[in-house]
């Protein structure tokens, strides 16, 4: 949030950093911006956020979330590919519901 309304998010990834290093925590070297990956604030929330909720799958949401030019960045899915970041809709609710439109990409049915 502090990232979209121009605000630095520096204390609250120093937090993380601070609670995840415990004693070993030197902020000259570990803190936010003195790493490699803080040279882009966003980058810098994918990877604490990636390390804090590895096994959690919360790593698609936050690329969503970050746009489409870091799905295809950090996943398979190419640019050519976007429109595999819609599901198709079944044809069964397409039948059913007469104003729905198949997503692009998609045969219509």
């Amino acid at each position: 949030t502090k990232i979209v309304l121009g605000e630095n998010p520096a204390m609250e990834i120093n937090l993380v950093r601070a609670r995840a290093f415990g004693s070993n925590y030197q902020g000259a070297v570990h803190g936010y911006p003195n790493q490699a990956i803080d040279a882009t604030p966003k980058d810098a929330i994918l990877q604490e956020r990636l390390l804090e909720f590895i096994m959690e799958g919360k790593r698609w949401h936050d690329l969503r979330r970050m746009g489409d030019s870091y799905i295809f960045a950090y996943t398979a899915v190419k640019s050519s590919e976007a429109y595999k970041l819609l599901w198709p809709i079944d044809r069964n609710s397409l039948t059913n519901n007469r104003l729905l439109e198949q997503n692009p990409g998609y045969p219509k049915f």
